[in-house]
């Protein structure tokens, strides 16, 4: 072979060796059905804020906007693990708007069509997501350790089961593959956990550190534990 020819053939088997590097590898059955969630769920947090809107721009009754901007809020929280991995600048955006200016039509206007800029982005900066089981354990992990400093007021304990609704809607998808009795107990302390932060009236201090230690704690413990078991990549 030439020289020339063979420089050029190897400039090229060079080029496209580090292409085929940079593609992500064939997503398992467990990340892409975590990513079909994903989907449906962003659909659902759409349809939330703008029905947010609505609510604003009608001018509804004050219980009324505050049970809809809970509900998008809600639907956000599910969804934060993603967005906190993949889109960060988003997702801080997203999690300081807690609250909403019930006495000024026109702030609310202006907050709610600011939020749903935001989520537009998060859309568009995961439209094409590809996510390995590696990545997902990393966002479950980080979403587990801001859980260990959720607020007590009644929004914080709100925004903690949304949060936890999300890190055990993608633990689930691995559940199956794991031995039935972890499986089956790290099932029962997520039940355990919704069931304290629906039924606990008031959450001081003391409600916050239990909580913490009987299943924030543990939880994160046993997500580790499970990528572990399941021999999943490297930590970010």
């Amino acid at each position: 072979m030439r020289p020339g020819i063979f420089i050029v053939v190897a400039f090229f088997a060079g080029i496209f060796s580090i292409i085929n590097g940079q593609r992500p590898k064939k997503l398992s059955s467990e990340a892409a059905h975590a990513i079909d969630w994903y989907g449906i769920q962003f659909r659902v947090l759409q349809k939330e804020s703008h029905q947010f809107l609505q609510a604003v721009t009608g001018h509804k009754k004050a219980t009324e906007i505050q049970k809809q901007f809970r509900d998008t809020r809600d639907a956000y929280k599910k969804l934060e693990l993603f967005a906190g991995y993949f889109d960060p600048a988003t997702a801080e955006a997203l999690s300081g708007w807690d609250s909403i200016t019930l006495n000024d039509t026109a702030a609310m206007r202006r907050e709610t069509l600011q939020v749903i800029s935001h989520i537009d982005h998060l859309g568009r900066s995961t439209d094409t997501l590809l996510s390995t089981d590696a990545q997902l354990f990393d966002a479950m992990e980080m979403e587990m350790g801001k859980m260990k400093a959720f607020e007590t007021s009644e929004n914080g304990v709100a925004d903690t089961k949304g949060a936890l609704a999300g890190v055990k809607a993608v633990w689930l998808f691995y559940q199956d593959k794991l031995d039935h009795h972890f499986s089956d107990q790290t099932r029962e302390l997520f039940m355990e956990a919704e069931r304290m932060l629906d039924t606990t009236k008031v959450f001081n201090e003391n409600m916050r550190a239990k909580f913490l230690v009987q299943y924030v704690n543990p939880l994160a413990m046993n997500i580790v534990q499970t990528r572990e078991e399941l021999k999943i990549g490297e930590r970010k």
